[in-house]
């Protein structure tokens, strides 16, 4: 998952957003091993093996917030000439 961080920073992302089924305290652990922080929980919104279930939300921040930040950059554009 951090080639992924790394990727959206790249692209001019300035947070990343993971969505964990819960419970799964081993993705939560990886999550949180890779800098993200729990931002909230989606309660019943998921549906996983025949019951409702809770959505937890983690963030990792990549870049500090600007006023006007410029258009996300493709993700196509990442491999081409100059990028």
């Amino acid at each position: 998952m951090a080639g992924l961080t790394g990727l959206l920073e790249r692209q001019g992302y300035v947070a990343a957003i993971g969505a964990i089924a819960l419970p799964n305290e081993p993705s939560v652990r990886l999550h949180e091993a890779l800098g993200f922080v729990a931002a909230g929980t989606y309660r019943g919104t998921g549906f996983k093996l025949g019951e409702w279930i809770d959505v937890g939300l983690w963030q990792k921040d990549l870049a500090p917030r600007i006023a006007a930040p410029a258009e996300a950059l493709p993700f196509e554009d990442l491999f081409s000439p100059g990028a």
